[in-house]
């Protein structure tokens, strides 16, 4: 798979802010903003009990620093996770 510097990527165009032109830079930040939220997941699954509202209860806990006005939208995002946590 190539990566941003062999195809010369160097910013990136969000879909909201501003540009980011330091692209490797953001790029690793994702990486390990995303690794690091699923390993909080994985670890908030294995204290809770399974159920209909486990991906809410996973969401109080993980994203408990987060305006719970944006819960709804991390629950989504929580719901990809355990999906791809299951799937590997």
């Amino acid at each position: 798979m190539p990566c941003a510097p062999t195809r010369g990527i160097t910013s990136i165009w969000p879909g909201h802010g501003p540009v980011i032109s330091d692209a490797l830079g953001a790029l690793d930040y994702y990486i390990a903003h995303r690794r690091t939220r699923l390993d909080r997941v994985r670890d908030a699954v294995a204290t809770l009990t399974p159920g209909d509202d486990l991906p809410r209860r996973v969401v109080e806990m993980v994203y408990s620093d987060v305006d719970p006005v944006l819960w709804g939208a991390a629950e989504l995002s929580v719901r990809a996770q355990l999906a791809y946590l299951a799937s590997s």
